[in-house]
């Protein structure tokens, strides 16, 4: 980052408050270079923390005890508090506004705070995984573990053990973590709506489905609304799906900057050209298609494109256009 060119300044620079301001503004941890001077300068530091929290780690001590200072830090981001002298760890109002920018500061917060109900709900808000920071009554609190798993599934495994039954909570968890339905209760991963919600935040998740519901043409016709790639990842039964045929996809990617192409092929299954179309389209939106891996690196901005379509009999179904010559593919 070229804050930290200030490493390597003068020393008459280290102290010039708008050198040390434009540091800061491309990396906040750029004033751990910074003459001493200006660490111990209560308005140059007030300053700092407005542009970025990291000041504060390298503030002088007596700064790190100002109140209006470490409120306008944690206000900035809460992480901030880590750095803050820890008298402010037991400061509701510091801790509070710590929180609500960012939860997971509610791990530096004092145990007595980790109690407080309206601390931890505003942390688990923005955090769910804070929820591991809470005091333990709080763990067992349905509304503070409903709001942790809405920010984030995963939380589901800091609160009490009951919640891993409570079948609403356990829906809104796989809908931001669909991964953690692979350790949930069987009961569960026989629920379609539940492994749907699952596959909507991680299509994988199909796998971790009973072998009942991976059976079952209703389940794998849902499943493939939700995300498409659930067939082309061989999670569900093939009596479940139509009749597939075998693709041969040429991809073309070509990089701008050194106005070079490349093309690679990859073999497919689908039940028509159009839905294997769909399939592919949707496959570059979403990243799950990769074809620039099996061609040779290049830096800089590139395009990837499926430019060639043969069936399993060698026959040409369809052509795109690439930015490669047609001839080269």
């Amino acid at each position: 980052a070229r804050g930290f060119e200030l490493e390597y300044a003068s020393d008459e620079l280290k102290a010039d408050q708008e050198v040390v301001l434009a540091a800061i503004e491309e990396h906040g941890s750029a004033f751990k270079y910074a003459a001493d001077i200006l660490k111990s300068n209560r308005e140059f530091v007030l300053s700092a923390v407005q542009l970025s929290y990291r000041p504060l780690e390298y503030a002088s001590d007596e700064l790190k005890s100002d109140r209006e200072i470490v409120l306008t830090a944690v206000s900035k981001d809460g992480d901030a508090l880590e750095y803050a002298d820890k008298c402010f760890r037991s400061d509701r109002e510091i801790v509070l506004a710590a929180v609500k920018q960012d939860g997971s500061a509610l791990e530096y917060a004092d145990d007595s705070l980790k109690s407080d109900r309206e601390i931890v709900f505003a942390a688990v808000q923005n955090y769910g995984e804070a929820l591991q920071y809470a005091d333990d009554s709080l763990k067992s609190d349905r509304e503070i573990v409903f709001a942790a798993v809405q920010d984030d599934g995963q939380a589901i495994f800091y609160g009490d053990e009951v919640f891993k039954s409570d079948r609403e909570i356990v829906l809104a968890a796989m809908k931001t973590n669909g991964y953690s339905l692979q350790v949930m209760d069987e009961i569960f991963k026989s629920d379609q709506e539940i492994v749907l919600a699952a596959i909507s935040d991680y299509v994988h998740a199909c796998k971790f489905a009973s072998d009942t519901l991976k059976s079952n043409p209703d389940f794998v016709a849902a499943a493939i609304e939700v995300d498409r790639s659930v067939q082309k990842f061989n999670y569900v039964s093939k009596g479940t799906l139509g009749e597939m045929h075998n693709f041969e996809v040429t991809w073309e990617v070509y990089y701008w900057d050194e106005e070079v192409g490349y093309t690679t092929t990859e073999s497919f299954e689908s039940e028509t050209v159009d839905s294997l179309l769909e399939e592919l389209s949707e496959g570059l939106d979403d990243g799950s298609y990769c074809p620039e891996m099996n061609v040779t690196f290049h830096e800089g901005d590139f395009n990837i494109e499926y430019v060639l379509i043969h069936d399993s009999k060698g026959n040409e179904v369809y052509r795109g256009e690439g930015e490669m010559d047609s001839k080269d593919w």
